[in-house]
């Protein structure tokens, strides 16, 4: 076989070395063959072990992104709560609380209360303690939305 190569032009024995891979293994040995075979199914696994630790590279960067993000908002809701907390302490909140929730006034203060502010303070209290208030608590707190203002403040004041 060497000689039919050496007779050959350079060319033409350049191309019969370049004979397909399929071709050439049926006129290999047996122990060449079990090379070329056993070199194909070591790059397929490592193939295959290459494309399942870059997924797993991707997933684990993906999960670190999410309890990044997860870690800023936790962060940010921190941030806020302590901020309130120290609002909160504040004598400016104590006094807001207790004239918004507790109806408290300064000494020397008026307060004005008008109609409308009645009723839905009565609304309010209708809607909380409903299970609470018996029947005639309930009627006299309906029929003020029919009185005249000056008997509300004569029940209110009296």
């Amino acid at each position: 076989m060497n000689l039919y190569r050496a007779e050959l032009p350079y060319r033409l024995s350049r191309e019969l070395m370049c004979v397909n891979f399929l071709i050439t293994i049926p006129s290999m040995h047996i122990p060449a063959q079990l090379k070329y075979i056993i070199l194909a199914i070591f790059f397929t696994l490592g193939s295959i072990n290459a494309i399942r630790t870059t997924k797993g590279i991707l997933e684990s960067s993906k999960r670190l992104e999410q309890t990044d993000q997860e870690v800023l908002s936790l962060k940010n809701k921190k941030e806020e709560l302590e901020t309130s907390i120290e609002y909160k302490e504040t004598d400016d909140y104590i006094e807001e609380a207790a004239r918004n929730e507790l109806n408290l006034v300064r000494p020397g203060e008026e307060i004005y209360i008008f109609p409308e502010d009645l009723a839905t303070k009565e609304e309010e209290v209708l809607e909380n303690e409903s299970t609470e208030l018996d029947l005639k608590t309930r009627s006299s707190l309906v029929d003020t939305k029919d009185t005249p203002p000056i008997e509300q403040w004569k029940e209110l004041l009296f």
